[in-house]
């Protein structure tokens, strides 16, 4: 029994792990009486470092090899991925629970543009992490390791549903928890289907990019464009099926 769950066990010894040690890390800055900003920078720092830690583990522990080659695909699946990109964005807000009880307001929550630049070196980190940092090296954890492994220990249903879980719990966000886990099974999917890693990554990092240049505001429904702002939910809603099943066409054919 142990040598069966062996690869989920791992699996999971791996990110306490990570945690684990990312945590330790915070609290000895934090001993040193440094300032909040400090501890932050640090803490988006070492969060990849210990990460990659973690990946190089599992590697070991499950003999992957990891290759680096840009596999060519097909122009269209590209800009799908980047249509794709942008669909979550706004999907995912719809399925925080702050978007339920501001529709039960009266209001609808929505993206407006900000400027991370002004809170100076701590965005000019933060923005290197979000966006090439952490969609590398999640997608390499997360799909690459964890999806694949499990999909082929328990099938596909559990490596898609228990990845997105492990990828949406360790963002700490419990209000946004079935958001993450929704966008992780999209993530997961994707890679299934067209089994090319760096199109993941392209996906992970624009959506991220445009997180960073955005703020959520709640808009009244009073104003002209909370009609619009519903649209635009059911147009991303139908915008991911639409996309997913001509991504799904496209890989049946290419294969």
């Amino acid at each position: 029994m142990q040598l069966k769950h062996k690869p989920f066990l791992l699996i999971l010894l791996a990110l306490v792990l990570i945690h684990l040690l990312h945590g330790l890390i915070i609290w000895l800055t934090m001993q040193l009486g440094l300032s909040n900003e400090e501890v932050d920078i640090i803490s988006l720092i070492t969060i990849p470092i210990v990460t990659i830690i973690g990946i190089v583990f599992l590697l070991i522990q499950f003999g992957i090899h990891l290759n680096f080659s840009l596999i060519k695909v097909n122009p269209k699946l590209v800009f799908y991925v980047m249509l794709l990109a942008v669909f979550i964005v706004i999907f995912q807000s719809a399925l925080d629970v702050s978007f339920i009880k501001g529709l039960l307001q009266s209001k609808v929550r929505f993206f407006t543009f900000t400027n991370p630049s002004q809170y100076g070196i701590h965005s000019i980190v933060y923005l290197f992490g979000a966006v090439i940092a952490a969609p590398i090296i999640e997608e390499i954890l997360y799909r690459k390791i964890i999806f694949i492994k499990l999909k082929e220990h328990y099938g596909l249903a559990f490596g898609l549903v228990v990845s997105s879980f492990l990828f949406a719990l360790v963002h700490w966000n419990f209000e946004g928890l079935f958001a993450y886990f929704i966008t992780g099974l999209l993530y997961t999917y994707l890679y299934y289907l067209t089994k090319v890693l760096w199109l993941n990554i392209l996906l992970h990092g624009i959506y991220n990019f445009v997180i960073t240049f955005t703020t959520i505001e709640m808009f009244d429904s009073s104003d002209r464009i909370f009609v619009i702002i519903l649209l635009l939910y059911l147009i991303s809603t139908a915008g991911i099926y639409m996309i997913l099943k001509d991504v799904k066409t496209l890989t049946i054919k290419t294969n």
